[in-house]
């Protein structure tokens, strides 16, 4: 890998992910109890007609795992989209090719930055989220390490997602053909997600594992075998 294109990658696609960032971020506060004020522009604390605090469930309130999946999935599929249809666009593949670089090498990183970027845009928030429902007094809610599970497993998801549509944009057919089957997979991950088919949530994000190994190898065949011209 290259150093100097990963940070290439990473200073085009940053905004991207702190984009998801901010915006899982804002729905975390709310989770936290926070309600936005749209006049005051300002964040209130949810209260009940008793006046006690209102804190959903953290990580298991209802369409909890939907926006989290939203959301990685998303960033997932613009970034892995941008990183291979604006080099098209752009035409700037040819000159990526003749740097004294492998075309594997370039496309590993490519994809270092990608994943990173679309790792870390959903991790942190979701992490910092965790600290709070972790400490003590923060809500009066149970808790358990657990109940992170539904989370893990729509961030694994959002790679996917990434890993996806890199292979759509690197693959040289039409659009309306053959060139989104490598969505097929995700929307089969989304179906079952969406529709929480009982006992298949963590089965679903250790399948996602050899799903992204066969995507990579996709990856860097359709690389190594498109004509860039």
């Amino acid at each position: 890998m290259s150093k100097a294109l990963i940070i290439k990658e990473l200073r085009e696609t940053w905004w991207l992910g702190l984009l998801a960032a901010l915006l899982l971020g804002l729905y975390l506060f709310v989770q936290m109890g926070y309600q936005p004020d749209v006049f005051s522009l300002s964040f209130r604390r949810q209260v009940n007609y008793q006046g006690r605090l209102v804190v959903p469930l953290p990580y298991l309130s209802e369409g909890f795992r939907d926006a989290v999946l939203w959301i990685a999935g998303g960033l997932g599929l613009i970034v892995g989209l941008w990183q291979t249809v604006s080099e098209s666009v752009q035409g700037t593949w040819l000159f990526l090719l003749h740097r004294p670089l492998s075309r594997r090498s370039i496309i590993h990183s490519k994809l270092a930055a990608g994943l990173t970027v679309t790792a870390v845009a959903t991790a942190i928030p979701l992490l910092i989220y965790l600290i709070w429902a972790m400490t003590p007094g923060t809500h009066a809610n149970p808790f358990e390490l657990w109940m992170t599970s539904e989370a893990i497993v729509a961030c694994l998801v959002g790679l996917t997602c990434y890993l996806a549509a890199f292979l759509c944009g690197m693959r040289d057919a039409r659009w309306y053909v053959s060139r989104l089957v490598p969505l097929v997979p995700v929307l089969f991950f989304g179906f079952i997600f969406f529709n929480g088919v009982p006992g298949l949530i963590t089965p679903l994000g250790i399948a996602t594992l050899p799903v992204d190994a066969i995507l990579i190898a996709a990856i860097l065949f359709a690389a190594r075998n498109r004509d860039y011209a």
